[in-house]
């Protein structure tokens, strides 16, 4: 999933399994009301999320989306255009423009075979995510971005937005979507060759030592339990880079449409304010799937995976809906961990 910062290239994984998907501008939306566009074709596709822009604007910038594939992963980068001395000018820093930091964003996608294997979202928040036949709908924010390998230093991107949709069935996490506020450029799929805590759903990440990341998982209960992950108290985040694996703090929240999770106190519910659907099982208009999301932070970096794995007591299979709200990178046995 190694992005690069000046030409927004996708990530690159395993077979093209994704040629049709194409981003639906008459479905798509910026500042909450206002339509995309299509007006040209600069570089690859553009998709205007602002306003008009002409050479007498030089102040005025106009956000696009620019989108295309590389392997099995499908991306979409926000930019801001503007003219300077005449000529049209692409930037991913997006702080000043009309899609800067806290901007909501809808973006509809169309041609999808099957689920995606999940989404990595560079960007403020997450409020809603949906798919149903072919068609993957996604509500989000704008963000600021942390320093991290690739993105530091007087030419860093303050403010941005980006989403990779990745295909690829070998990292199959049900539909899953992982935000953060790490440069896309900084992000892969996950890597096999550190010891360690071995995740079975996360990323790689390669982050600035000392500076924190910050990430949102979200996950269906449905995809969870596949995967062993079955009670809070089964659960640990772990990041495990070159040489180690540690825990880090993890906190998360089990959404339901209605109901009280007997592990965690307190009712957890949409309440009429996100929608996530990440099966498209959910067909008949409700796009309600229970789900957790996870939020982990860390700042003890080298290039690492930070994800989930799950290792239950024999006694946790079988997963109770109500009783999940969990995630993590690393799950281990509770009676056997050595104190």
């Amino acid at each position: 999933m190694r992005l690069a910062k000046s030409a927004l290239i996708a990530l690159a994984v395993a077979p093209l399994a994704h040629a049709t998907i194409s981003l639906d501008a008459a479905n798509s939306r910026w500042a909450g009301s206002t339509r995309a566009y299509y007006q040209g074709n600069f570089s690859g596709t553009d998709i205007y999320m602002g306003d008009e822009l002409g050479p007498g604007y030089n102040a005025t910038y106009r956000g696009t989306a620019l989108t295309f594939s590389q392997g099995s992963t499908f991306f979409t980068g926000l930019q801001t255009q503007r003219f300077v001395d005449g000529s049209l000018t692409y930037d991913s820093n997006l702080a000043g423009s009309n899609l800067a930091a806290g901007t909501a964003v809808q973006l509809t996608y169309t041609g999808l075979t099957s689920m995606p294997s999940y989404l990595a979202v560079v960007g403020g928040s997450i409020t809603g995510y949906t798919f149903s036949n072919g068609t993957l709908t996604l509500n989000a924010t704008t963000g600021a971005l942390a320093a991290t390998a690739s993105n530091q230093g007087p030419g860093a991107i303050a403010e941005a937005f980006a989403v990779a949709i990745e295909t690829d069935p070998n990292f199959n996490f049900g539909g899953a979507i992982f935000r953060t506020n790490a440069f896309w450029g900084d992000l892969t799929n996950m890597a096999g060759n550190y010891p360690g805590q071995t995740p079975l759903t996360g990323l790689n990440v390669n982050g600035l030592n000392g500076t924190e990341v910050t990430f949102d998982a979200y996950f269906s209960v449905a995809y969870l339990a596949s995967i062993g992950i079955n009670t809070p108290d089964d659960a640990r985040a772990y990041v495990q880079k070159a040489s180690t694996s540690f825990e880090v703090s993890l906190m998360t929240t089990l959404y339901t449409a209605g109901g009280v999770d007997p592990h965690i106190p307190g009712v957890y519910t949409f309440g009429g304010q996100s929608t996530f659907d990440f099966d498209g099982l959910n067909a008949n208009g409700g796009y309600v799937d229970d789900y957790v999301k996870a939020t982990y932070a860390n700042s003890s970096w080298s290039a690492g995976n930070i994800g989930l794995v799950a290792v239950p007591e024999p006694s946790t299979y079988g997963l109770a809906l109500g009783g999940l709200a969990l995630v993590a990178v690393a799950v281990r046995r509770r009676n056997k961990v050595s104190k």
